[in-house]
């Protein structure tokens, strides 16, 4: 599993999103070299769970360009899309005529047009009333961290070292989250 921290900065236009890069098996943990965030024209996607997925929605077909009331755009067309590409690459698990990844575990964080989302392995789409979340691993932990840069300014002074410390302190306590952190950010 890894941890996934986004924030959205209003006033500056900007989307940041960062990720360790652990892998974590059962009781194995191995550092990861594959970043688990990544950003295109108008998205930063970040993921949790088997990698599989993410690297299908990176190098498949391009993302669509979003439109139009942009939660909608999320739930019809985004995830109707990404089933697709996980279906031509038979990744898609159908049971009872429900899609889903097939790894419970699998979530996917998106930064687009200064808002945040979460994907769920079945595809059902998450919108968060905060300009900042934390998934995966140790979330719970990076939330607190990140609630505290909040209310103190801090996380609006220097977003890059708010995830950054926010991903550490999920780190100290949480053995499925560690290695090198990458952080990206994006206007919008």
């Amino acid at each position: 599993m890894t941890c996934i921290v986004s924030f959205v900065d209003k006033k500056k236009r900007m989307m940041w999103m960062g990720a360790d890069s652990m892998s974590s098996y059962g009781y194995i943990k191995a550092k990861n070299s594959l970043p688990k965030v990544f950003q295109n024209e108008h998205y930063i996607i970040g993921h949790c769970g088997y990698s599989k997925a993410f690297s299908l929605l990176q190098y498949g077909n391009n993302i669509p360009p979003p439109c139009g009331d942009l939660h909608e755009f999320m739930t019809i067309i985004f995830a109707d899309h990404f089933r697709k590409i996980l279906d031509e690459h038979d990744y898609l698990k159908k049971s009872d005529n429900v899609s889903s990844m097939g790894d419970k575990h699998t979530v996917f964080s998106i930064a687009v047009g200064g808002r945040l989302f979460e994907v769920f392995n079945n595809f059902v789409v998450e919108e968060f009333d905060y300009p900042y979340f934390s998934s995966g691993s140790g979330r719970e932990i990076a939330l607190g961290s990140l609630y505290n840069d909040n209310v103190s300014g801090f996380l609006q002074k220097d977003p890059r070292e708010s995830i950054r410390a926010s991903i550490k302190a999920a780190t100290e306590f949480i053995p499925s989250v560690g290695g090198k952190i990458k952080i990206i950010s994006k206007s919008y």
